[in-house]
């Protein structure tokens, strides 16, 4: 999963309970990002996809 390092608290939250309860879950928190990581940080977040695919 993604997050954004400026998103909002329960985002957090909420991711951090998801990775810690999923199997091999991976999350990945785009510095400098908000809730729209995709639009804050662009680069950031296809790399981060496309190395979630490479493996």
């Amino acid at each position: 999963m993604l997050i954004g390092e400026h998103d909002q608290q329960e985002f957090q939250t909420a991711a951090d309970a998801l990775d810690e309860r999923i199997p091999d879950s991976l999350k990945v928190v785009v510095p400098g990002a908000g809730h729209m990581a995709n639009m804050d940080r662009p680069r950031r977040v296809t790399g981060a996809i496309l190395r979630f695919l490479s493996e």
